[in-house]
């Protein structure tokens, strides 16, 4: 399922619970481009929001 489709708050999990995290992070989005590249672009802009 995309990102930002489903019921999880991604602002929190990365704000709250990822918060100090300093490693790296894998995502697995099977879908077509235009699905990935919206869910890396929500990513990123839960990213720069902070």
């Amino acid at each position: 399922m995309p990102l930002g489709m489903g019921d999880i708050d991604y602002k929190k999990v990365f704000s709250e619970y990822l918060g100090g995290f300093d490693g790296r992070i894998i995502l697995e989005i099977v879908e077509n481009d235009e699905v990935i590249i919206n869910s890396k672009d929500l990513i990123l802009d839960i990213l720069n929001a902070k």
